[in-house]
């Protein structure tokens, strides 16, 4: 799937892909010990809520390569803060 986070307290974004569970990969992203772009950005804004509660599944594919042109088109149509 393709996907989506958003922030509570800013108009920060990120789009994503995952060919696995989306659990897993939002899991990952929770992490604060992996170097990401989410974890970057609440690193450097504290007080910045990110809203995990309400991921959207902007497209599904049947191939990791699909998942990479349409996750590039998705970024590139919504002008991402974190991408």
């Amino acid at each position: 799937v393709v996907y989506r986070i958003k922030w509570k307290t800013c108009e920060a974004d990120y789009i994503g892909k995952t060919v696995r569970i989306l659990q897993y990969r939002v899991n990952e992203h929770k992490n604060p010990k992996l170097n990401s772009a989410i974890q970057k950005h609440v690193l450097e804004n504290k007080n910045h809520v990110i809203d995990f509660d309400n991921i959207e599944i902007l497209d599904r594919a049947t191939s990791d390569y699909q998942l990479k042109m349409k996750e590039k088109l998705h970024i590139e149509s919504k002008n991402t803060v974190l991408n």
